[in-house]
């Protein structure tokens, strides 16, 4: 079983600002056919990674994350399928 946490202050943040959840974010893990890349130019102090995937609303996200503390996904961000331009770019290099 995946744990989830996250910064209660960034979630709103990102809600607002992408339209996003992190609660359906968070169900983008559950996708039988998501992706996940790792994401090399955020990865200076841990490994993180993007997950590309569908949400249980049917959107299609990208979600960064990291694992901490044996398992427990924590988001750092999270973006809709209207990503920034270098998030694509990362992912059309993989």
């Amino acid at each position: 079983m995946i744990k989830f946490e996250w910064d209660t202050i960034k979630a709103a943040s990102n809600q607002k600002k992408h339209g996003v959840s992190f609660e359906e974010a968070q169900s983008v893990f559950y996708d039988e056919f998501a992706v996940q890349f790792f994401n090399e130019d955020s990865s200076q102090a841990e490994d993180r990674f993007l997950m590309l995937g569908f949400s249980d609303e049917a959107r299609l996200l990208i979600v960064c994350h990291c694992e901490r503390d044996q398992g427990k996904q924590h988001y750092q961000n999270h973006l809709s399928k209207k990503s920034h331009k270098k998030r694509r770019k990362i992912l059309s290099r993989n």
